[in-house]
């Protein structure tokens, strides 16, 4: 078994981005029911989120707060867009290799945004669903 460095501890990390609180539950609910291996962060709105992957307080401790392995991204978050946080995961780097994989998870299903989403590293774009299964199987892969 691997040592459980700083690297390793992060890639079981989620953040999750989204404003929406009852979906929010449905996501982390579902990751549990799941049994996925993975300690889901949630922030709910773009400010926050940017602080996180920057580790800005109050999200400064990477321990507490590590670099996370996935982000669910919401693109419509409280009136603004979720992608000046794809665009700052590209622009510095943690989008390479795969260090930090990015899955959009909206209710828009607009060309435009699927586009310009993969077009800034997103790995997957998925719609909005009341339904799990798409969304934890693709997580399965990532465990």
């Amino acid at each position: 078994m691997e040592s459980m460095s700083g690297h390793l501890a992060d890639r079981k990390t989620v953040l999750l981005v989204e404003d929406d609180p009852i979906y929010a539950e449905f996501v982390i609910s579902s990751v549990r029911e799941a049994a996925l291996p993975f300690k889901v962060r949630h922030v709910k709105d773009l400010e926050e989120a940017l602080a996180y992957v920057r580790g800005d307080p109050p999200f400064a401790d990477r321990v507490g707060c590590p670099m996370p392995a996935i982000v669910l991204l919401d693109l419509a978050l409280s009136g603004t867009s979720g992608f000046p946080v794809l665009r700052w995961l590209q622009e510095n780097g943690k989008l390479q290799n795969q260090a930090t994989r990015v899955v959009i998870m909206t209710g828009s299903d607009r060309t435009e945004d699927v586009q310009q989403a993969l077009t800034l590293g997103a790995l997957s774009y998925l719609v909005k669903s009341p339904f799990p299964g798409t969304l934890t199987g693709l997580l399965g892969k990532f465990a």
